[in-house]
This record gives C-alpha cells, structure tokens and sequence, in this order.
C-alpha cells in the first residue's frame, strides 16, 4: 500500500483575532485528510486562542522571541513528512491545495522543497497580483537575489530540516531566506510547482511594518552574506534585484503606484 503523505502546516501566532479565523478555514476546508495543523501561539491577549480552539488544530502556548523560534517549535512539535508555514493573515490558495501538493511531490520522487507561485490579496482577500519565482532554482540565482521564494509558498520535506538545521533565530524576518540558502548551497532538490500555493494577505499592519523594518532588513542581507561568504554580492545589489524583478509584474507595479498614491493623499488630509 502507498504511503500517505502527511503534510504538518505551522501558523506562529500573537494577537491575531483580526485575521486568524480565515486562515483556519482556509486550512480546515482541506479536500486532503492528512493535513496536521499546529499553532504556536505567543500568549496572544485578545480572542486568537478562543478563535483558535473552534477549529482541529494543536494549539501551543510558548514565549518566544520571534517569528522564527515559533516557527522551530512547531517543526519541532510536528509529525509530518513536509512541512507548510501559513501566518494568521495568509491563506492556502484553494481547498484543493493540499492534495495537489502532496501529487506533485509523489509525482517528482519527493524532492526537498516544492515552491509555487504566491497570490498577493488586500485586507478582504481580493486580488491585488501574483508573485513569479524563478523557475529554476539554484545557488547562483538566489545568493543574487536573497529573497527567492515566498515563504508560505514553500513545502519543505521534513529530512531538510533534520540534515541543516532549523531557522537561524538571530534573524528576525529573513530567516527562511538564509534556510532556502542554506539548502540550496548543500545542493538539495527543488522543484518548482507551476501553479498558485497560498494567498498572502497585504494589509496596513504588514505594508508599514515593512517599511519601518527598512534597516533591519540591510543588515540581516549583509549578516546572510556574511554567513554564506558571498564575496560577490552586497546589499545594494541584492536590492538592485529586488526592484529590477518587481519591475517586470506590472500588477505589482500598478499596486506600488496606487499605495503611494493613497499615502500621499492620507498625509495630505
């Protein structure tokens, strides 16, 4: 008899009741049955654990210290033979996503990492634009780029964490870029998956997180070139590519130009 995959998605949490609800449907609408879902949650103070509970999920309660030690709690918790990481803002791509994940990896002799494509969706989930990752991926490529593949867009085999490690956690936002590095540099398998994986939810909270987290993210860049000795790559040429490849979604475009736009006339009242 074959073996059935059992796919684990971690959701790290805190203070999350504003979105949360939806990535739980998300999850638990499933049309595959061996879906383990874990949430780690950082003693949040509003109802995300009450939301949570209505739903089949193991719920944890841990301090951490970020995102990414979260993260490692609940690879560490986990039992699955890949792993999916879904935030309490984002969502799987459709109800179907799980079972077409889990043919493509029986498809491809279970690689190391399956990727997709990621949906870019606004405060109540419609659609702004889809991000593109590099159809072939390799070290090369994305020492260029750092930031390669959207992480809840990634399916992870279980073993790649066994043989590198876990999320380096002295990195606050940029930890699974240095893990996909990581993997791709010890030459583990990637297989690029040509269709949408999860819904990434744009929104006031993350949009100005972003740009306040400006400085943190040049120096977890430098810190991850660093780290790898990536003697031909700085930081302004990891953001050279990062606004060249951004360049090329028009849609992305459209959506930066609207959101400045909005900005200038919010400052302006």
């Amino acid at each position: 008899m074959e073996e059935q995959l059992v796919i684990s998605i971690i959701t790290p949490t805190y203070n999350s009741e504003l979105f949360i609800e939806d990535t739980l449907k998300s999850i638990s609408s499933q049309t595959y049955e061996n879906v383990e879902h874990i949430v780690v949650d950082n003693f949040s103070t509003d109802r995300t654990e009450a939301i949570c509970r209505k739903y089949k999920n193991t719920f944890i309660q841990k301090k951490d210290s970020g995102m990414y030690e979260a993260l490692n709690t609940g690879i560490e918790k986990s039992n699955g033979h890949y792993l999916m990481f879904i935030n309490s803002d984002d969502l799987l791509a459709e109800s179907n996503t799980i079972e077409k994940i889990v043919a493509e990896l029986k498809k491809n002799n279970r690689p190391g990492v399956l990727y997709g494509k990621t949906i870019m969706v606004n405060e109540v989930a419609k659609y702004i634009y889809t991000h593109m990752p590099k159809k072939e991926m390799n070290y090369d490529v994305a020492k260029k780029r750092i930031l390669v593949i959207i992480h809840q867009s990634q399916v992870i085999a279980r073993s790649m964490f066994e043989e590198h490690g876990l999320y380096d956690i002295s990195l606050k936002n940029m930890a699974d870029c240095e893990f996909i590095l990581r993997l791709l540099k010890s030459g583990a398998s990637f297989k690029y998956f040509d269709t949408a994986l999860s819904k990434f939810r744009r929104h006031a909270g993350n949009i100005s997180d972003a740009a306040k987290l400006s400085g943190r993210k040049k120096t977890e860049i430098s810190y991850i070139i660093k780290k790898h000795s990536i003697e031909d790559v700085s930081y302004s040429s990891v953001h050279r590519y990062f606004i060249l490849d951004g360049m090329l979604n028009i849609k992305y475009v459209k959506f930066i130009i609207s959101r400045f736009i909005r900005n200038m006339l919010k400052s302006g009242n």
